[in-house]
């Protein structure tokens, strides 16, 4: 899925920018999955946006790999 034009800004001062952030997000999501390797993911909760609603670490972490996914294919 592309991203909207008004929303791409490869090639710009800003897109240096956002991924240099993106990149850094990237390495710390690394040291966050790498403490994950010790914590069982199916017993641990999170909470997401929605405040009734708590999901599994291993859900949650499934979701926001998807999610980076999507991104690395827009680039």
């Amino acid at each position: 899925m592309k991203t909207f034009k008004s929303k791409d800004c490869l090639g710009t001062a800003e897109g240096k920018v956002s991924i240099e952030r993106f990149i850094r997000s990237q390495k710390e999501l690394l040291a966050l999955l790498d403490q994950a390797k010790h914590v069982d993911l199916n017993s641990s909760k999170v909470k997401i946006t929605l405040p009734i609603l708590r999901i599994s670490l291993g859900d949650g972490l499934d979701f926001y790999l998807s999610h980076e996914e999507r991104h690395m294919h827009q680039i």
